[in-house]
C-alpha cells in the first residue's frame, strides 16, 4: 500500500503574489537590448545575468568549442580595461562573477553590493561594445580551455561517456559535437575567427540583460542608456541547423580506456522547447532516478546491489534532444549485467501504472526544486531571463510547474512506451581496455 504523501501544491497562491511582491518590468533600448528588472530591497545587492543567444549549436565545423571558448576571453581586456581588470574590480567592490555555456545560450552573471552597480554595467557593456581581442589572450585562454577539456572530458567518466553518446546519437545537428569543442577545433580556432564570432554574436539585439536586486528602477535604466546605448545594434545571423532524422534503431557504442568500474550511458531522443512532452519527461526523470526512493536508485543500488548509483540527465533544449540515463557499477558487474537490469526495470514501469505516492511525490520535488532557486537575486534573475529567452517571456516563468500538475499516470507510461524504445536508443559502454566479452562471460 503506498504511504501518504501530501498532493496539496503550494503552486497557485506562490505565482500569484510572486509578480506582485517581485514585479518585473520589459524595457527595450533603441538599439534592440532587452533589460528586465525585479526591483526589490530585500537586503542592499544585486545580480546582473547577461544572456546572449549563442551556444555550441550555432557553431560551424572547424570551430567547433567557440562559443565556450568565448566564455574565457570575456573576462579579459576591454576599450577602459585592461587584462584580469574585470575581476579584480568586482571583487575589489565585493562582489564575484561567473559564466557558463550550453548547447543554446552563453550566461554571464554578477553577484555584487548596491553601491556596485553602476561599475558593474560599465564593465558588462564595455567587454560587449569593445572587447579587446589579441594574439596573446587568445593563446592564453586557448591553452586553458585545453586543459579544462583534458580533465573533464578525456580524464571524466562521465564527460567521455556524454561526449561519446551525443556523437553517434546526432548524424547530422550540431548537437553532436561537444559545448568545449573538439581537441584539433580548439588548437586551430584563429584571431580572425574570434573577431568575427563577437561580431556576429554579441550585439545588443542578441542579448537579455537581468537585473535583479536593491536598486531603483529609472536610475538603473539610465545607466543602461548611458553605457549600453551607444553600442550599435546589428545583423546577426545563425547558421542553417539541419533537421535530425528520425533514429530507426538501437546505436551501441564500447569505448576501452583504464577504468577500474564498468560504467554505462544510454540516451533517448526526445522533443525540444515548445513541446508538450517536457512536462511529463521532467516528472519521468523524477521518478525514475531522484534521490534513493527513486525507482531506479531502489532497483539497482538497493535491492539487486549490482551499482554504485544511476542517475538521469534531462534538460530542455531550442531542438529535440537526449533523455540520459548513467550507470555506474559495482566491483564484479558489468555493464551486461546492469543493461540487463535497468530495461527490466524500464519495461516493468511502462507496462505496470506508475504508483500514485511516486508520480506525487516527484511533482512535490519538482514544484519544490522550483521556488528554492528563487529565493536569491541570483535565483530570479536566471529563472527570469530563461523563461524570456527559451519560453518565449518572463511571464511564461511558471508554465512548468503548471505543466508538472496536469501529468496523470498514463502520460508516464506513455513517455516510457514511446520514447524509452529499441529504436530510439543509444548506448555507450565505457570498460576497460583489457575487458573483452570472453571474460564478460566468464564474470
Amino acid at each position: 500500500m503506498d504511504s501518504e504523501v501530501n498532493t496539496k501544491s503550494t503552486f497557485p497562491y506562490f505565482q500569484e503574489h510572486f509578480f506582485t511582491q517581485y514585479s518585473v518590468q520589459r524595457h527595450k533600448l533603441s538599439n534592440g537590448l532587452t533589460v528586465l528588472t525585479q526591483e526589490n530591497h530585500e537586503l542592499p545587492v544585486a545580480c546582473l545575468y547577461t544572456m546572449y543567444k549563442v551556444g555550441s549549436r550555432s557553431e560551424r565545423p572547424g570551430i567547433t568549442g567557440i562559443s565556450h571558448l568565448f566564455e574565457h576571453m570575456m573576462f579579459n581586456c576591454s576599450r577602459k580595461f585592461g587584462p584580469k581588470e574585470f575581476d579584480r574590480i568586482l571583487e575589489s567592490g565585493g562582489g564575484h562573477s561567473n559564466a557558463y555555456t550550453s548547447r543554446d545560450l552563453t550566461v554571464y552573471y554578477e553577484d555584487f553590493t548596491a553601491p556596485l552597480l553602476e561599475t558593474v554595467i560599465e564593465l558588462d557593456a564595455d567587454r560587449m561594445g569593445w572587447l579587446n581581442l589579441s594574439a596573446e589572450t587568445l593563446k592564453s585562454e586557448r591553452s586553458v580551455v585545453k586543459e579544462e577539456r583534458r580533465l573533464r572530458t578525456e580524464d571524466s567518466i562521465h564527460g567521455r561517456l556524454e561526449e561519446e553518446l551525443y556523437a553517434a546519437s546526432f548524424q547530422c545537428h550540431p548537437y553532436r559535437t561537444p559545448i568545449i569543442g573538439w581537441m584539433p577545433d580548439i588548437e586551430n580556432i584563429s584571431l580572425s575567427d574570434c573577431k568575427q564570432y563577437h561580431k556576429n554574436y554579441y550585439a545588443p539585439n542578441n542579448a537579455v540583460l537581468v537585473l535583479s536586486g536593491a536598486f531603483h528602477t529609472d536610475p538603473a535604466l539610465k545607466l543602461m542608456e548611458k553605457y549600453y546605448g551607444e553600442i550599435a545594434g546589428r545583423k546577426t545571423s545563425q547558421p542553417p541547423l539541419t533537421e535530425e532524422p528520425p533514429q530507426k534503431g538501437e546505436k551501441r557504442i564500447t569505448y576501452r580506456k583504464q577504468v577500474e568500474l564498468h560504467n554505462f550511458i544510454v540516451g533517448y531522443h526526445v522533443p525540444g522547447i515548445g513541446h508538450n512532452d517536457l512536462y511529463a519527461l521532467d516528472v519521468v526523470e523524477t521518478i525514475l532516478a531522484d534521490g534513493e526512493s527513486s525507482i531506479l536508485h531502489r532497483a539497482l543500488v538497493r535491492k539487486k546491489a549490482i551499482a554504485l548509483y544511476v542517475y538521469c540527465d534531462f534538460t530542455w533544449h531550442i531542438d529535440p534532444g537526449l533523455f540520459e540515463i548513467i550507470v555506474q557499477m559495482k566491483p564484479g558487474f558489468t555493464s551486461v549485467d546492469g543493461e540487463q537490469c535497468l530495461e527490466e526495470e524500464l519495461r516493468r514501469f511502462s507496462k505496470n501504472t506508475v504508483s500514485r505516492s511516486d508520480l506525487n511525490r516527484a511533482k512535490n520535488i519538482l514544484e519544490a526544486d522550483f521556488i528554492q532557486s528563487l529565493q536569491t537575486n541570483n535565483g530570479r534573475a536566471h529563472r527570469i531571463g530563461l523563461s524570456e529567452v527559451l519560453l518565449g517571456g518572463y511571464q511564461k516563468m511558471f508554465d512548468p510547474i503548471a505543466g508538472y500538475q496536469k501529468v496523470t499516470v498514463e502520460d508516464v507510461q506513455r513517455i516510457i512506451s514511446g520514447y524509452f524504445n529499441p529504436d530510439n536508443k543509444t548506448i555507450v559502454w565505457l570498460e576497460n581496455e583489457f575487458f573483452t566479452a570472453e571474460s564478460a562471460e566468464n564474470t
